[in-house]
């Protein structure tokens, strides 16, 4: 559970690779909420997966 302003601090380390973990949900998206933000970083997280190979 992240606290008030948590994500805002941590948004751009949250969804940088660590090795070949890649991160995705609601909480690595900035423009979208809900369902749609984890859709969003899902597609996000697998073309950079994608552009790995």
């Amino acid at each position: 559970m992240f606290g008030p302003g948590q994500v805002t601090k941590f948004a751009r380390d949250m969804i940088i690779p660590h090795g070949r973990l890649h991160f995705a949900g609601e909480h690595t998206r900035r423009l979208d909420y809900g369902m749609e933000a984890a859709m969003e970083s899902g597609e996000r997280a697998a073309f950079e997966i994608l552009d790995r190979t």
